[in-house]
């Protein structure tokens, strides 16, 4: 027994050895999940950087596309207004000048009503003065001029 006294501080120092690098081992894991992490971190904060620069681009680009809209549907609601009262001047022409309302009377050839007609890419059918609205010219079948339109 004494004998194997004498080898106690070895088994004590290879156990401790062994401890040691069992815990070394642990700690260079440890690192390297953290730099693993810490790099994951970094990918992901230049990712949302530049995430963040396509958000300000398109913001960018709503904002320039929104001033586009609102400016064609100014555009586009003035001349409905222009197209309507050119209709109402043409109507009233119509009601007050023997001339333009045999003009206005004059029957559409087929072939002019055919394109007057035909569904344009909004889906209706187009007038000739006011698109989606019936003209002072009728697409509707060609009158004699002494037949009276409805309303008069």
């Amino acid at each position: 027994m004494i004998g194997l006294l004498r080898y106690l501080p070895y088994a004590i120092g290879a156990i401790l050895l062994i401890v040691l690098l069992y815990y070394r081992g642990e700690a260079i894991k440890a690192e390297a999940e953290r730099d693993l992490l810490q790099d994951k971190l970094t990918i992901a904060l230049i990712q949302n950087r530049e995430k963040d620069k396509t958000i300000d681009l398109l913001k960018s680009w709503k904002e320039k596309s929104d001033g586009i809209q609102t400016d064609l549907i100014s555009k586009i609601e003035k001349l409905a207004a222009e197209s309507q009262d050119i209709q109402d001047e043409i109507t009233n022409l119509g009601k007050t000048d023997a001339d333009a309302k045999t003009w206005l009377d004059t029957p559409v050839p087929d072939a002019v009503r055919r394109v007057l007609g035909k569904k344009r890419g909004n889906g209706k059918r187009d007038g000739l003065l006011v698109p989606g609205r019936a003209s002072p010219l009728r697409h509707e079948r060609a009158r004699s001029p002494t037949q009276r339109r409805p309303g008069q």
